[in-house]
């Protein structure tokens, strides 16, 4: 079932030539890649020293001509000097055992001025230097080899280039992106774009040049963190009668893992388990014709299951493209032809069923199942780009990426616009939920120059997380799904996500650390967690993260109005930050229910694990405008605004309470009365009927 409308996606390759055309191809895209614009330095013998670099970006080039060594078939480790930092955040995983498998467990790392504190494996980098400004440092996946930070544990820091294969490598590839800038957005942001334009290959657009799916920009549910795998027929189609009663809009419908036919932990057929799906799936996906639920959507793992392929299989004849690999499992067989014929085929049956998107779990462990073949590099590559092919061919791109926390998957998401940040949320885990919470803004740090962060799902009827996880899907930008048993689903936090059809209020760019919280652990230091997300009509939102705190704790929140100029930190190709606005700028507590003029900072004391949402809008012409009250992205709900010295102008995306801001007095409407809130601030409850623009004078 071919979609209309998919998204442009680059020419299929020769299915014949296999893999190998990788290293030629890439010869060819090195020089068209942009690599002379972001200053391509190909260094000799095995050192890159950065030491004095001081500003600009670059990218940072190698011969790794030779035999790959060890079971991470690294062909050159160089010894990597930065300038000296004061402090720094890398991302890696916890366990160095697992890389590359590195799933969603990427999490950043504080550094305190000693590289050798560093994970291995590290994927990016990002110090803070000795003389105020800032460097990233992205190690490069091209197609058919890839880079990695490496440490000796006392303090030298190195990059490792490899194919995880055993094939001998010839040629020069690119292995490492620099940026230093004088702050850090700037110089996250321009390591990417040197290190995305060198990789050649089909590597990934920015975030911002991606269609983002229709699908996704409405609230959804998913079925794992409820039921995980204890799903069938019965539960699903309750769920779903649930979903149409309840006081919410959910748009779409997530099936995850639990459908599957199996046989020894591997995939058997693509037909789901016929003891819990004896009718298929035509009994749920008939559920569209109900109302709510207009789209449909199945998981599935990138590898068949997480156990491989069965090796008694249905699967015909794509048999002849699998085989056991070296590293114990069944999967196509790495080359091209069977890497794209087998996930032609697996997103084929997802389409032919009527299921409208896919997520696709595991990404990031493909290569370490391709470990031991001639490449492991290349193959992950193919199977990485055949993915998103299928995606843009059946689903136009609406694909969840999810357990990609890997070079090969962050740097070959080539339509696909969303992927996982994060751990598994879990109902009640109040530390887990904390890391979440971290993890998910940091990490935005680096997968949102590509892709829109994926907070994962979530219980709004979770007594202990539910009212922060609202909160922060809302400023992540990203798919906003819940878990609940529909009938426990808490109307009162779902619905300031939406407006009554389900379209979700999102902001401009993800939402990520404001630059005093980037180089903290708020979980453990006794700091406020600090995140900013710009909204339209030149809007922002704050939210203040108390990740310490237990009861009888407090912890001092803090809003001033420099953060106000950061608010673009994700933008595209950010450079330098915003201004104050000549009239200055106000802030709304939306807990609260109240604003003050933000012309010093504001101080807001924390109660225990919590959060503080506050919207910050500029004043023009003595008007400051905050938006839909009970939404958490207030301005968002706002679709335009015309101001005079004498007159406010708002049309609101649906009707509802709007607050406004007034420094010459008292306003007034038509229609609905003027609700004084202190401070220069006003409600206007516009009745549900009032449509077009709504006038306030003054």
């Amino acid at each position: 079932m071919r979609r209309n409308g998919a998204p442009a996606f680059p020419p299929k390759k020769n299915k014949t030539r296999g893999i190998r055309v990788f290293a030629a191809l890439f010869s060819v895209a090195l020089s068209a890649a942009g690599c002379a614009t972001s200053g391509l330095q190909v260094v000799e013998g095995e050192r890159i020293d950065l030491s004095a670099a001081s500003s600009g970006s670059g990218v940072i080039a190698a011969d790794l001509s030779g035999r790959p060594k060890g079971r991470d078939g690294i062909l050159k480790t160089f010894s990597l000097r930065a300038p000296t930092f004061k402090r720094g955040v890398c991302f890696a995983l916890g366990n160095a055992a697992k890389w590359p498998a590195g799933a969603n467990r990427v999490m950043p790392w504080i550094l305190d001025g000693d590289a050798g504190k560093l994970r291995r494996g590290a994927l990016f980098l990002l110090l803070e230097l000795r003389n105020g400004r800032y460097m990233a440092l992205l190690p490069i996946a091209c197609p058919d080899a890839m880079s990695w930070f490496e440490t000796d544990g006392a303090g030298a820091l190195r990059l490792a280039s490899g194919t995880l294969g055993t094939a001998p490598f010839e040629g020069t590839r690119p292995v490492l992106s620099w940026s230093v800038s004088d702050n850090p957005y700037a110089a996250c942001a321009k390591a990417w774009r040197a290190g995305l334009e060198a990789a050649g290959g089909n590597a990934s657009p920015p975030r911002w040049e991606k269609a983002y799916p229709e699908i996704f920009r409405y609230l959804g549910w998913c079925s794992w963190e409820q039921y995980h795998k204890k799903i069938n027929a019965a539960v699903l189609l309750k769920a779903a009668d649930g979903l149409e009663k309840v006081d919410v809009p959910v748009r779409w419908m997530l099936v995850d893992d639990g459908h599957e036919a199996l046989e020894g932990g591997g995939l058997r057929s693509f037909v789901p388990d016929g003891k819990k799906f004896p009718d298929g799936w035509a009994p749920l996906l008939a559920h569209r014709s109900k109302g709510k639920l207009k789209w449909f959507g199945l998981w599935h793992c990138d590898q068949g299951y997480w156990g491989g392929i069965a090796a008694e299989n249905d699967f015909g004849g794509l048999k002849r493209y699998l085989e056991r690999l070296p590293s114990g499992i069944r999967m196509p067989k790495p080359s091209a032809e069977a890497i794209e014929r087998f996930y032609e085929a697996y997103m084929a049956s997802v389409a032919e069923y009527g299921f409208d998107f896919v997520k696709i779990d595991n990404q990031a462990a493909t290569l370490a199942r391709y470990r031991g073949v001639p490449n492991a590099v290349a193959a992950a590559t193919e199977y990485a780009v055949a993915r998103e092919r299928a995606a843009a061919r059946y689903f136009d791109g609406a694909l969840i990426n999810c357990m990609a926390h890997n070079a090969v998957c962050a740097f070959r998401t080539v339509g696909s616009a969303a992927t996982r940040c994060s751990v598994d949320y879990s109902k009640g885990a109040v530390l887990k939920g904390k890391r979440h919470i971290w993890q998910s803004f940091m990490n935005t740090l680096w997968l949102g120059q590509t892709v829109w962060p994926d907070h994962d799902m979530f219980h709004s009827s979770d007594p202990a997380c539910g009212a922060l996880m609202a909160i922060s899907k809302a400023l992540s930008g990203g798919p906003v799904y819940l878990s609940d048993e529909p009938a426990d689903i808490r109307t009162d936090l779902v619905s300031p996500l939406c407006l009554e059809d389900g379209e979700l209020l999102r902001p401009e760019a993800p939402g990520f650390p404001l630059p005093d919280s980037i180089f903290i652990d708020p979980i453990y230091g006794g700091k406020c967690f600090r995140v900013v997300a710009p909204l339209p009509h030149r809007s922002a939102a704050v939210a203040l993260f108390d990740l310490l705190g237990g009861p009888g704790k407090t912890l001092e929140g803090l809003v001033e109005p420099g953060d106000y100029c950061w608010r673009g930190g994700l933008s595209r190709g950010f450079a330098a930050p915003e201004g104050i606005p000549p009239e200055g700028l106000v802030a709304y507590d939306w807990r609260a229910g109240k604003g003050r003029v933000l012309d010093k900072p504001w101080k807001i004391e924390m109660k225990g694990f919590s959060c503080e949402l506050v919207i910050i809008a500029p004043v023009v012409d003595g008007w400051a405008v905050i938006g839909r009250s009970d939404k958490y992205l207030s301005t968002a709900a706002v679709e335009n605004i015309a101001f005079s010295q004498k007159r406010l102008s708002v049309t609101l995306k649906e009707p509802g309470p709007l607050v406004v801001y007034s420094a010459k007095g008292a306003p007034a409407a038509e229609g609905a009365a003027a609700i004084p809130l202190g401070g220069g601030f006003f409600r206007f409850d516009i009745p549900r009927a009032r449509k077009g623009p709504f006038e306030i004078t003054r």
